[in-house]
C-alpha cells in the first residue's frame, strides 16, 4: 500500500513490541526510505549490522577410539565480523587426552607428566592423531554440520623424507608432529568461516632439544652472574683483608724498629704507605730493612704483646668528637714534614 500514499503524507511508525517485528519493520522502513515513501525519517536514522545466523563450533578428535568433543566458539546473533578465536594446541595435552581422556586437557598436573623426554613417542603419535573439524548449526534444534576438511594443527610435512610436488596422494606425503601451534578461526562480514594455523613449526624432538638448551643456557647465565659479581665481592674483600694485615705488620715493625718515632702508632700513615706499595710489597719491605737494618718479620713472628700499650685506632669515629685530640693531631701534623714521595727512605 505504500505506493498509493501521497508523497506529502506523513507516516508515523507504530511502536515495536517484539524482536521479530523490529527486524521486519526495520526492513520495511528501509525499503520505504529508499523509494521516497517516508520523508520525515532520515536515511541515517536506521543502522544495520550483520549478525551470524548460525552457530559455529569446533569438533576436536584426539584419536579413533576417543569420543570427540564439541565446543561453541560463535553463537547465534553474533555481530560480524567475529574473531579471531585462538585455539592453543600442545602435543603434551593431546598425549594426556589419549592416555586419560579429553577431560584432563587443561590440568597442568597431568599434562606436565607428558612434557618429559621419555614421553616423546606418545606426544608424536598424539600430535599426528589430533584433528579439528569446524562445524555449524543452521537451526537451534538441528545437528552439527561439518564445514570444510579436518585440520591437523600439530602436523607439518617432513620435507626431508617426501616432496609434495612428487607425491600422488596424501599417503605418500610424510608428516611429523609439532610440539605446539595456534589455530585461528574467524567469520567475516559475509558469513564465511576462515581458519589459519601458525607456529614455529618445530618437531617434538627439536622442541625438546631447544627447551633443554634454553634451560642449560639459563643456568649458565645464572652461574656466570654469580661468579662474575661474586668474584668482584671476593676480590674487594680479599684486598681489604690483605691491606689490613699489611698495615698491622708495618705498625708492629715500626714499634719494633723505631719505637717512639712519628711513624710509630700512626695508623693512617701506615695504611697509606701500604696502599701506595700495594703492587710492590717486596720493594717496601726491602727498603725498610735497608733503612732500619732489621729484617721485617712475618705477622705471626712478632713478639706477643708488642702493641698492648698502643691505643685502639678506629678508622671511622664520627659519633664522639674529641677537640683536644684534634688539636694535638694538628700540632703533630704541622711539625711533621709533608709526605710527597714515599720512594724517599726518610718517609719510611
Amino acid at each position: 500500500n505504500g505506493s498509493l500514499l501521497d508523497p506529502n503524507t506523513k507516516v508515523t511508525p507504530p511502536p515495536i513490541a517484539t524482536r521479530e517485528d523490529a527486524v521486519a519493520y526495520g526492513a520495511c522502513v528501509m525499503a520505504s526510505i529508499s523509494h521516497l515513501r517516508m520523508h520525515d525519517i532520515p536515511p541515517q536514522s536506521i543502522a544495520t549490522q550483520p549478525v551470524l545466523t548460525s552457530r559455529v563450533g569446533i569438533r576436536t578428535t584426539y584419536g579413533p577410539d576417543i569420543p570427540p568433543t564439541y565446543k561453541i566458539i560463535f553463537d547465534y546473533d553474533r555481530q560480524l565480523p567475529a574473531g579471531p578465536y585462538k585455539l592453543e594446541c600442545r602435543a603434551s595435552e593431546c598425549a594426556a587426552a589419549v592416555a586419560h581422556g579429553p577431560e584432563v586437557v587443561g590440568d597442568e598436573d597431568v599434562v606436565g607428566k607428558f612434557t618429559k623426554k621419555g614421553k616423546i613417542p606418545e606426544r608424536d603419535l598424539a600430535a599426528r592423531a589430533l584433528e579439528v573439524q569446524m562445524v555449524q548449526k543452521t537451526h537451534r534444534e538441528s545437528e552439527w554440520v561439518t564445514v570444510g576438511n579436518p585440520i591437523k594443527p600439530l602436523c607439518r610435512e617432513d620435507n626431508s623424507k617426501a616432496d609434495k610436488s612428487d607425491a600422488k596422494d596424501d599417503e605418500e606425503v610424510a608428516y611429523v608432529g609439532c610440539e605446539a601451534s595456534t589455530l585461528e578461526i574467524s567469520v567475516n562480514a559475509s558469513g564465511t568461516i576462515t581458519s589459519c594455523v601458525y607456529g614455529d613449526g618445530e618437531s617434538i624432538v627439536q622442541a625438546t632439544k631447544t627447551a633443554r638448551n634454553e634451560k642449560l643456557q639459563k643456568y649458565f647465565w645464572i652461574l656466570f652472574s654469580i661468579l662474575f659479581f661474586g668474584g668482584f665481592f671476593l676480590k674487594s674483600y680479599w684486598e681489604d683483608r690483605v691491606q689490613r694485615l699489611d698495615t698491622e705488620r708495618l705498625l708492629k715493625y715500626y714499634r719494633l724498629a723505631s719505637k717512639g718515632t712519628m711513624a710509630d702508632g700512626d695508623y693512617h700513615q701506615a695504611r697509606y704507605v701500604v696502599y701506595k706499595y700495594r703492587n710492590k710489597k717486596d720493594k717496601l719491605w726491602k727498603k725498610l730493612e735497608r733503612k732500619y737494618d732489621l729484617k721485617v718479620p712475618e705477622l705471626w713472628e712478632f713478639p706477643e704483646g708488642l702493641m698492648d700499650d698502643d691505643p685502639v685506632v678506629e678508622e671511622e669515629k664520627e659519633d664522639v668528637e674529641d677537640l683536644d685530640a684534634e688539636e694535638e693531631k694538628e700540632e703533630k701534623t704541622a711539625q711533621k714534614p709533608p709526605v710527597d714521595d714515599l720512594d724517599d727512605e726518610d718517609e719510611l
